[in-house]
């Protein structure tokens, strides 16, 4: 059988979903690579798409070897910015899976809508319309769009399980580990650096910090006067709302990591703003932090 193959067409349509894929890879390894990494990720698989057309690889072995080795350890590395073998490998399977998912969504979609003569015109090039285009990319989105909502969705249901996590805060090479609460009600934001604010009570910072950090955090928290030991914490106010009271400040630093302890891994903030309290947030000492949401979401 003949099938007459549009390399530009072949290269566009690999690019595309490849770009879907690594953000969703992205997103499920909690990742921060931006969108222009994950673009150029996927111009490279789009890239070895077009090569094991054109070159004459005779083994199928050599062409898996080619594109689901080489190539997609080089789509991870560059799309998700993933380093270590550990995380490489976690990353490749990662992208295969999102793959299988991805391509599963687009079948059942094909099959429902009955667009499988335009799938065909644009997967083995024939007569490469702009209906056939649209109708992919338009496929190609809801199918993204469905696994996002489904990881989103998830997230919400096991943070309503296990709605408290295992916090390790570091300043000044010390490591203090305190329980945070994971509360949606959190929409604490810092307006100067636009990162999320949870909340944590100043016993527990106040363990990582010298006696003369302590003595000017707690004149700042009391009076107002701020001193030089604390000037790499970036201490400042933040305005928030609480139940009972219509408005207040609370002082906000910025820590040097926090780490999250997920179920199977762990999630490291750099430099994260947490806002202090005096107050204790929780009866019998269940939790002693206020998580922000979009520290775990994101």
């Amino acid at each position: 059988m003949y099938y007459e193959i549009y390399i530009d067409v072949l290269f566009v349509v690999n690019m595309v979903m490849d770009y879907f894929l690594l953000r969703l890879v992205n997103r499920l390894l909690g990742g921060s690579a931006t969108c222009l990494r994950s673009l150029a990720g996927s111009a490279i698989g789009a890239a070895g798409m077009c090569l094991a057309v054109l070159l004459p690889f005779r083994s199928i072995w050599i062409i898996l070897l080619f594109m689901h080795g080489f190539i997609g350890i080089l789509m991870v590395r560059v799309g998700c910015g993933c380093k270590g073998i550990k995380r490489m490998v976690r990353g490749v399977l990662t992208l295969y899976l999102a793959a299988l998912l991805a391509g599963g969504l687009i079948q059942a979609l094909l099959e429902t809508t009955r667009l499988g003569n335009w799938a065909r015109e644009i997967l083995l090039g024939e007569s490469p319309g702009a209906v056939g285009i649209r109708t992919f990319l338009f496929l190609s989105i809801v199918s993204y769009w469905a696994i996002i909502i489904g990881i989103r969705l998830y997230g919400y249901l096991k943070a309503k399980v296990s709605e408290i996590y295992d916090i390790s805060l570091y300043i000044n090479g010390k490591c203090e580990r305190v329980k945070g609460l994971y509360d949606t009600g959190n929409h604490l934001q810092d307006t100067a650096t636009h990162k999320p604010v949870s909340v944590v009570e100043y016993q527990a910072v106040k363990k990582l910090l010298s006696e003369e950090q302590d003595m000017q955090l707690q004149n700042m928290m009391q009076f107002g006067e701020s001193g030089d030991a604390v000037e790499k914490m970036h201490p400042h106010y933040v305005l928030y709302h609480s139940v009972g009271k219509e408005q207040g400040l609370l002082l906000a630093v910025t820590l040097d990591i926090l780490c999250v302890s997920l179920d199977s891994d762990s999630k490291l903030i750099q430099r994260p703003v947490v806002a202090l309290t005096g107050d204790k947030l929780s009866q019998g000492n269940k939790f002693q932090m206020i998580i922000n949401p979009k520290i775990i979401d994101n």
